[in-house]
This record gives structure tokens, C-alpha cells and sequence, in this order.
């Protein structure tokens, strides 16, 4: 069995063991604090059909579009990432 009059006490949990990454902590909560003491308490606002279907245009543009870059450019993306060997020549002539 341990001797327990040896042991060391713990420090509380509201102790900090690094007080150098406080800074890493307050930017996040300071920025919370300021949208939340930023946004108004109520709004104001009218949503019609035609919004809903401007936004249902803008998330199928964004997906053709970002489609429409990886097919563009899936060849030099396999080169990056080292899964394909880039070629001498990508063109080829008939």
C-alpha cells in the first residue's frame, strides 16, 4: 500500500498549469463576446418564396462550380499530392 502523507497535493482545477496560452484563449472568446453583444435582440426581416430559391441557386452554382474545378484540374491535384507521375508532355497530337 502507498503512503498517502508523501504524495503531493493536486492543484485545483481552477488553476491554471500554463498561464502562457491564455492569449490562445482569449482571441475566441472575445470575438464571441463582440458578435454576440453586436447582434441585435430582434429582427426585422421578411423572408419571401424567392429567397429560398435564390439560395437553392447559389448552393447548386457553388457545387457546379467547385465540380467544374476539380475536373479542370484533377491531373495537376494527383501530381501534387504525389498519386501520378507528372508526364513529359500533357498534350498529346492526333
Amino acid at each position: 500500500m502507498e503512503d498517502t502523507s508523501t504524495r503531493r497535493p493536486t492543484e485545483p482545477s481552477f488553476v491554471m498549469s500554463n498561464p502562457s496560452s491564455v492569449p490562445d484563449r482569449a482571441l475566441p472568446v472575445a470575438a464571441c463576446l463582440v458578435g454576440l453583444l453586436a447582434a441585435p435582440g430582434t429582427a426585422h426581416a421578411y423572408l419571401d418564396p424567392a429567397s429560398g430559391s435564390i439560395l437553392l441557386q447559389v448552393v447548386l452554382g457553388g457545387i457546379a462550380g467547385a465540380g467544374l474545378l476539380v475536373k479542370l484540374y484533377w491531373h495537376r491535384l494527383l501530381q501534387v499530392v504525389g498519386l501520378r507521375r507528372p508526364e513529359a508532355d500533357d498534350r498529346r497530337e492526333p
